[in-house]
């Protein structure tokens, strides 16, 4: 499993956990404002693939690791080659 997923002692997957904005632009690799960025046009195209905010008090905010884990495998499979069709398909 990846840096941030590691298992337990006894091999199963670590407990969900909170993630603070250190650490979640340290996964996802992008700063606070692109984050908010892609959040806010992950909102207004009703995208619910977007990993939710957890509110942990006034001024402090968090992600389920396993909301982000999930995102980021989303864009992965997104951005994989797909196969070409139609006519200009290569043989």
């Amino acid at each position: 499993m990846g840096q941030f997923s590691e298992p337990n002692s006894t091999g199963a997957p670590a407990a969900d956990r909170i993630v603070r904005e250190a650490e979640r632009a340290e996964i996802t690799g992008l700063r606070r404002t692109a984050w908010y960025e892609a959040e806010a046009r992950a909102k207004r195209r009703n995208d619910d693939t977007f990993p939710k905010r957890i509110a942990l008090g006034p001024a402090a905010v968090g992600w389920r690791m396993s909301a982000l884990m999930k995102w980021i495998d989303a864009r992965e499979a997104a951005s994989e080659p797909k196969p070409a069709r139609g006519r200009h398909a290569v043989r």
